[in-house]
């Protein structure tokens, strides 16, 4: 009885949490400096499309990069 009532709301709370983390890990993590990028590169590019994604990533991608081929040194 009461494990039909709990077993949707824990659903619901846990779904909310989850889009909450995801939302926080691509809008601030990873388009962030895309969008940094972008609006210094490019004063006609919008900003709010996948191209700063994109550029976030490649950003992240090459940060990675050169910490690991500073640290194998």
């Amino acid at each position: 009885m009461i494990e039909e009532i709990v077993t949707p709301l824990v659903n619901v709370v846990l779904r909310a949490m989850g889009w909450i983390f995801f939302e926080v890990l691509v809008q601030f993590i990873i388009a962030w400096p895309g969008k940094i990028l972008c609006r210094l590169f490019g004063k006609n590019v919008d900003i709010d499309s996948g191209s700063a994604l994109v550029v976030g990533i490649i950003f992240w991608i090459g940060f990675f990069a050169v910490v690991y081929t500073m640290l194998r040194q």
